[in-house]
């Protein structure tokens, strides 16, 4: 219960940083109905119900939840947040009775840039926010794209340059060009105080959903967009206009004074890299740092032969706009893994450069005096953690303001420059985890600064004529950029045409049909378990990539694996009847029925037509597909539900089902009783019911193995009836195994008289999995066994006809 307890609360944290405040809410519910106090799901639940409007209820939860975890610093200051937003709330109320017009006005502005899209957010939004500077939303993992774009669109001279890149409007199916896509978003974000989307950018980069959630290196990052930006400005008048603004002209002499040879070389960057942070301390001495003479032994100068060199480096050219990466990134050999150095390195906010550059006897100096205009911060270890932009936009008298993705607020000027030079005492973050923002805050540093050289300040902050630079087709194409969505890459298991003969292994099975999981050889023919289950995954994996999925469905994605199947030379084939069924239906008579034949002293005939077959039509097959984690059918996707809906961190497979009206598709699992509870082996006994107390008093419990299906049940289908096509379909001895209703938090329901129908009620199917309980004793496989063969399937491909052989137990 505590793995799918954390998944859902997993989930709902990934649904509120991309604004599903339905899904989230749905989340934390059903995790809510496990366990009613836990933490995470109330905490995650109240920023739910502020997506959703209720601050009530918002408020309500975080309540509890401090009641679960008292002294939690992100709970006290999320209600503080609440209850300051609800009383602003109530006193607008109270205005607008009065002056509804003018604050209508105010208050439309202030709903429309208060945000709670993401934990990650600040939880300052009961500050009032009277400015129109856009955010950015957060596509995934994609708060390092966010800060640096903003950091770009806040230099109105660079902006400048981007419109004036020749693009023109795709044609059909074709992608837009990364140079459109960055000048629709910059467009976006320059009229609409409206946080704004990235997709259409990311869908140029020609990336998919996976890629959203990969966080990159910004200094990365920053060298792939202005290669592909200059790119789309050869052969225009503003080729080069991106290597004017930010190149970086060094110039590197390697000299030999005792025999006077030396030799000069040049090179551009965009991005300069500042290392030595815990020398260092500062820009200035990271600087000095660089430019400090290296000696290179047994140089070959050609000329004098092999020489001991004296190698200087000198900035040649300073640019307008100055990038600098502080390289906060170590590779620790002890722990054979990367390390951040969150140690204090300090930056000013007027940085003077002379004394690194070239002087030229002769020459006038230019000048070399930076004001600082953005930092990048990340909060977290090298694994993970989050990105924030603080800049100072045009237009706004120098004032400093924090972009946390579509969450923008006004700081003071110590909280963007002081607050992120580091912090010597920083906690370590093991990998792995999931972490609140009061943690990460104390792993918060900068990590890029962008600076003005001031006798530009004005020509590069200056937004006059910026409206009349964005090209017409932008202006009007905009609309058009609202329907991109990322391409998804799925991986789907085929049903193998065998319905849930789960485990059906070959008879011919040669030493060559092995699969190595975790735990050693597993034979295809493993007879120890041939009768009583087998421990594969079924089915053969097509990989499938997705385009547009906001557009596309579930069906579309089952008609694309069809057609990938064909194409494969494997084709997808219906089982026949007598496979899908595995036996014939029984049924109980209608109740109306029963009575009228009783009525007539037909009591017997009435019992001999209870276990006659109904006269069914044949099944009408369809394929659905479901998500599979932990042993467990997490759900059956609706063929209409939108492609971009599924849940790509689960495994997905494709199942066949009856879509007639009186059938009914069923989650099936597998279960056993936990050895560390069962008691005396008698109480087992032969009864079809097993016995819940084990023998010392103590509650049995059971647990999941083995790969899950789907099975169809029939409206009044008697319990005989399903035990016996379980039974055919499955492989197992009859009298081996239990059927029973199971749902979280409650014993197992048996279905003990045999001439009851399987299914009383159809809304039991809305909470309940079918649970098959094998008494035959034996290890099964654990969830993360199952999942490790899951996993190993998507990346490695290991698979047998059969299917995926998982470790025996």
């Amino acid at each position: 219960m505590k793995i799918q307890i954390a998944c859902l609360t997993n989930k709902a944290l990934a649904a509120l940083q991309l604004e599903k405040y339905k899904e989230a809410f749905a989340c934390c519910s059903l995790a809510l109905e496990m366990e009613p106090t836990n933490f995470k799901a109330l905490y995650r639940r109240a920023f739910a119900w502020r997506g959703l409007g209720s601050l009530q209820d918002a408020r309500d939860d975080l309540v509890s939840a401090l009641q679960v975890q008292p002294s939690n610093e992100d709970a006290s200051s999320a209600l503080q947040a609440i209850t300051a937003e609800m009383e602003q709330q109530e006193s607008s109320m109270n205005v607008n009775a009065a002056n509804s017009e003018n604050v209508n006005m105010e208050g439309g502005q202030e709903e429309e840039n208060l945000s709670t899209s993401s934990l990650c957010s600040s939880i300052s939004s009961a500050r009032k926010i009277k400015h129109k500077i856009a955010g950015l939303r957060n596509e995934g993992a994609t708060c390092y794209l966010n800060a640096v774009l903003q950091t770009l669109f806040h230099l109105p001279a660079l902006r400048k340059a981007v419109y004036r890149i020749p693009t023109v409007e795709p044609q059909g199916g074709d992608l837009p060009s990364v140079s459109l896509a960055l000048q629709r978003l910059f467009w976006n974000l320059q009229k609409s105080p409206a946080p704004q989307s990235t997709t259409e950018l990311l869908v140029s980069f020609g990336w998919d959903s996976a890629d959203s959630l990969m966080q990159q290196d910004i200094s990365d990052f920053c060298h792939m967009l202005f290669d592909i930006v200059e790119e789309g400005m050869k052969n225009s008048t503003v080729e080069g206009e991106i290597t004017k603004l930010l190149g970086v002209k060094v110039q590197y002499t390697d000299s030999v004074e005792s025999v006077g040879w030396s030799k000069q070389r040049e090179d551009v960057s965009m991005v300069t890299l500042l290392h030595g942070i815990r020398e260092s301390r500062n820009v200035l001495k990271s600087l000095e740092l660089l430019t400090k003479p290296e000696i290179i032994e047994g140089y070959d100068t050609e000329v004098h032969g092999k020489q001991t060199v004296h190698r200087t480096l000198r900035f040649k050219e300073l640019p307008p706009i100055l990038l600098l990466n502080i390289n906060r990134i170590e590779f620790c050999p002890i722990a054979f893994e990367p390390i951040k150095i969150n140690d204090r390195f300090e930056f000013p906010a007027e940085l003077d450069m002379s004394q690194f550059t070239v002087k030229e006897e002769g020459t006038e100096s230019s000048c070399a005096i930076y004001s600082l205009c953005s930092v990048i911060v990340h909060m977290g270890s090298a694994n993970m953690g989050h990105y924030v932009a603080y800049c100072r936009p045009a237009g706004e008298q120098g004032k400093w303001f924090c972009f946390d993705d579509d969450h923008v607020t006004e700081v003071a000027e110590d909280e963007a420059i002081e607050n992120n030079f580091g912090n010597d005492n920083s906690p370590s973050l093991p990998a792995g985890g999931i972490y609140m923002r009061s943690v990460l805050q104390k792993m918060r540093s900068a990590y890029m600064l962008c600076y003005i050289r001031t006798d530009c300040f004005d020509q590069v902050m200056n937004t006059t004529g910026l409206e009349e630079e964005v090209p017409q087709h932008v202006k009007e194409g905009t609309a058009a950029a609202v329907g991109f969505s990322l391409p998804i890459s799925i991986t789907v298991l085929t049903p193998d045409g065998e319905f849930s003969r789960f485990g059906e292994e070959e008879e011919d099975a040669g030493e060559e049909e092995l699969e190595t999981i975790e735990g050693g050889d597993v034979p295809v023919n493993d007879t120890l378990a041939g009768e009583r289950r087998r421990r594969v995954v079924r089915g053969q994996p097509i990989n499938l990539t997705i385009s547009s999925p906001e557009s596309k469905t579930v069906a579309h994605i089952l008609n694309d694996m069809v057609l990938a199947a064909d194409s494969s030379g494997n084709p997808i084939q219906p089982p026949s009847v007598q496979e899908f069924l595995g036996g014939e239906v029984e049924q109980v008579p209608l109740a109306a029925d029963a009575n009228a034949m009783a009525d007539e002293g037909k009591e017997g005939e009435a019992r001999k037509n209870s276990s006659e077959i109904a006269p069914l039509e044949a099944p009408s097959l369809k394929l659905c597909l479901t998500s599979v984690r932990n042993h467990m059918i997490q759900c059956i996707y609706p063929e209409e539900e939108r492609a971009s809906e599924v849940d790509v961190s689960f495994l997905l497979r494709a199942e066949w089902y009856d879509d007639q009206p009186q059938a009914n598709k069923v989650h099936v699992m597998h279960f056993e009783v936990d050895p560390s509870s069962e008691g005396d082996a008698e109480l087992m006994g032969a009864t079809r019911r097993v016995v819940e107390k084990a023998a010392a008093g103590g509650e049995l419990a059971y647990r999941r193995f083995g790969d899950p299906c789907v099975f169809t049940l029939y409206q009044q289908e008697t319990v005989r009836s399903a035990r016996r096509r379980i039974a055919s379909l499955l492989r197992l001895p009859d009298e081996n195994f239990e059927i029973a209703w199971v749902t979280w938090g409650r014993d197992p329901v048996f279905m003990i008289n045999e001439d009851d129908p399987i299914l009383p009620d159809e809304r039991i199917l809305a909470q309940h999995w079918l649970g098959v309980l094998h008494r035959d004793g034996g290890e099964g496989p654990e969830a993360q066994d199952f999942w490790a063969a899951t996993a190993s399937l998507v990346q490695g491909g290991k698979t047998t006809q059969a299917g995926v052989k998982m470790r025996a137990g």
